[in-house]
Formats: structure tokens, C-alpha cells, sequence
């Protein structure tokens, strides 16, 4: 019976590019709600709260018709100074109840005021007042951000947007939504932040606190070593050619880069990362070769200089990697020509260490 033997060699899989503690790539969570203090981009906390905005409500007071008795307006009657968020929106008075709002901010002038709910049962115009959001924020568990800065022992951290709108379906709420941009990025348009925040590095660095987003594509790059093949040889006997070694086992000093496509197969939020990794590269390899493996053009054992393809499907977890690897060696002028395995692919199982990806998907909540 033929047996069908996969040859096995080991490699050993070390990336050059060293792992931040803090990536600024990466898309991190909050595990439970907790307040921290407001900054600016550069990490000062000495915000200014701003004053002198105004403004004024109207009441849509026309009986029997849709909307009656909700507030239809807010308008700026003067946009103040110095503020460094948008105010809080306080709508009280009027006879009726449940109306908000948010406020729009840029350079420090309240600009607009967008209504997120008109309330009802208001028979008049009720008072509003801008009230100066405090240096403090409570930051609701799930909320994601990125890091933007390290200063001391402190980072300075920005949220992410809110998904308004997934596959025509609301994933928050439209209203919720551009209340929560509203309070980070002044409105739901702007995709740069206007608020910033200070986070402890020990809060950081705790699991129990804060997790990290695991995009569900990534990319890998790197450098990958390879020491050792296994070949696969002729089973049975050719005429006039030279009978190769079934597995010819063979030590190979090889080095260079190889990259690829990460495909996470769990939850974004788990804290178990698991991966199939799907890789290719080109090195410079050291092949060994004497004169059965150069058909006599070589008289004597040696090393020579390749070009090595190589492409594999691994299983990662966490940082740890198993996979099956194979490849060609191409060995250049005629001593190619008279190489025996020219053209002959390799394959086997590896295993290897992870160090750098690079997420190339959009990051939002």
C-alpha cells in the first residue's frame, strides 16, 4: 500500500518589530463605568468652563396638530466664551416636561442647539439654561476609546464615535447617539474629538477595568527564521535519474520577512484570543549541497545561497502559533540547474511568537 507521509520540519518564527505595553492603534473598552477628568489633546487639565451663552426655547402651541405642546425650537441667543465642551442643556418651566437638548461648540462659542426630544403637555415657552459641563466625566461601561498620549503616569485617551446607523438598523438609537457624539465631538458630523480625558495608567493596565477590541481582520508582518527541512523525495526508481532521499532531512540557516491576513474566530470583546493566520514571504536561505544532490557538478559538501518562497495557515492563540508551512528553495545559475529538489516544495508543521499586527478596519461603538 503507498503510503502518503507528510514530511515534517520545525522553524522557529521571531518578529523584529517589539510589542508596545500601550498601542495607539488599538481600540480599547471600558469594563465598568468610572469618572475621570477631562483634558485637552495635549493632556492639560486646567480647562476654562466658559460663560455668557444663552438661549431661548419655542413651544409649538397650535392644538390639534402633530407635535402640539413639544418644544419645535431652540435658538442661540448669544454663544458666550471659553468653552472648552458643550454646556449642559437645563429646559424647565412651560407647563409641560421631558424635553432636552445638546449643544454644539466650536472655538469655544456655543453655535447651535440640537433638540433630542421635545417633551410635551408645555402651554408656553420654557427657560434654558446653558450650564458649564464639569472637569469630570462618568464614562459608561463599553464605552471604546483609543490612546492618544502617555504623559507621566497618566493617558491621554479619546472616545470613539457612536454607531448611528448599521445595515439601515439603529445599533444604539439615532437620538442616543448624537447625544453621545455630542458630548465628545461637539456634533454628530465631526469625526475629530473635542474632548479629552486623562486616564490612570494603573486603571489601564487592569483587566477588571478596561479590555481591548481584537479587530476581526488583521495584518501580520515581520521576520521568520527557518532552521530546519524536511524534503520529500522519490519513492521509486526512475531510469537514467538519480533516486532522491524519501525524506532528506536538512538544516537550513533562513531569514526573512513574511507577512499576511489574521482572522479573529471569536467575540471582539474576549478576553481569549484565538486566530487563524494565513501567511507568506521571501528569505534568504542557506542550502546544503554536495555532488549527489548536483548531479557530480559539485565535488565536495557545502552551502549555497537560495531564494526560499514560502506560505502556511496557522492556529494562533493568544501570541503562541501552530501551523503547516510550505515552500520552494531556488538556487541560482547552473548549480540550480543541476539541483535535484529544484522545483521540489516543502512542507511541514511549525510553530512560532506573534509580536506585531496591524488592524486595517474602521474603529467605531
Amino acid at each position: 500500500m503507498k503510503k502518503n507521509l507528510l514530511p515534517i520540519f520545525l522553524f522557529a518564527s521571531l518578529y523584529a518589530i517589539g510589542q508596545r505595553e500601550i498601542d495607539y492603534r488599538k481600540t480599547y473598552y471600558f469594563n465598568e463605568s468610572m469618572k475621570i477628568s477631562k483634558c485637552n489633546a495635549v493632556g492639560e487639565t486646567n480647562l476654562t468652563v466658559g460663560t455668557g451663552a444663552s438661549a431661548s426655547a419655542t413651544v409649538n402651541t397650535a392644538s390639534g396638530t402633530i407635535g402640539s405642546g413639544s418644544v419645535s425650537a431652540i435658538s442661540v441667543i448669544a454663544g458666550g466664551s471659553n468653552y472648552s465642551s458643550a454646556p449642559l442643556i437645563d429646559i424647565s418651566g412651560g407647563g409641560g416636561s421631558g424635553a432636552s437638548a445638546v449643544a454644539t461648540v466650536s472655538e469655544g462659542v456655543v453655535t447651535s442647539i440640537t433638540i433630542i426630544s421635545g417633551g410635551s403637555g408645555y402651554t408656553s415657552n420654557p427657560k434654558v439654561a446653558l450650564t458649564p459641563a464639569s472637569d469630570h466625566e462618568i464614562i459608561y461601561k463599553a464605552t471604546q476609546f483609543q490612546v492618544d498620549k502617555q504623559i507621566g503616569d497618566d493617558l491621554v485617551i479619546h472616545m470613539l464615535k457612536w454607531q448611528t446607523n448599521r445595515e439601515n438598523k439603529f445599533h444604539i438609537g439615532e437620538a442616543e447617539a448624537i447625544r453621545n457624539n455630542a458630548k465628545f465631538f461637539g456634533n454628530a458630523t465631526n469625526d475629530r474629538p473635542e474632548v479629552y480625558f486623562k486616564l490612570p495608567l494603573t486603571t489601564f493596565l487592569t483587566d477588571l477595568s478596561v479590555g481591548e477590541i481584537v479587530p476581526r481582520v488583521s495584518a501580520l508582518f515581520g521576520i521568520v527564521s527557518v532552521p530546519a527541512k524536511i524534503r520529500k523525495g522519490d519513492a521509486n526508481e526512475v531510469a537514467g535519474e538519480l533516486k532522491k532521499k524519501y525524506f532528506d532531512f536538512q538544516g537550513s540557516v533562513n531569514v526573512g520577512i513574511s507577512g499576511g491576513v489574521s482572522i479573529n474566530i471569536n467575540r471582539r470583546r474576549s478576553k481569549q484570543k484565538d486566530f487563524i493566520n494565513f501567511l507568506a514571504g521571501v528569505s534568504l536561505s542557506s542550502v546544503p549541497v554536495d555532488s549527489f544532490s548536483t548531479r557530480g557538478l559539485l565535488k565536495q559538501s557545502t552551502n549555497a545561497a537560495a531564494i526560499s518562497l514560502h506560505s502556511s495557515v496557522m492556529y494562533q492563540k493568544n501570541n503562541l502559533q501552530a501551523g503547516i508551512f510550505f515552500g520552494f528553495d531556488n538556487l541560482a545559475g547552473e548549480l540550480g540547474r543541476q539541483w535535484i529538489y529544484k522545483n521540489d516544495m516543502w512542507m511541514g508543521i511549525g510553530v512560532g511568537v506573534s509580536l506585531f499586527r496591524s488592524k486595517y478596519t474602521t474603529d467605531n461603538q
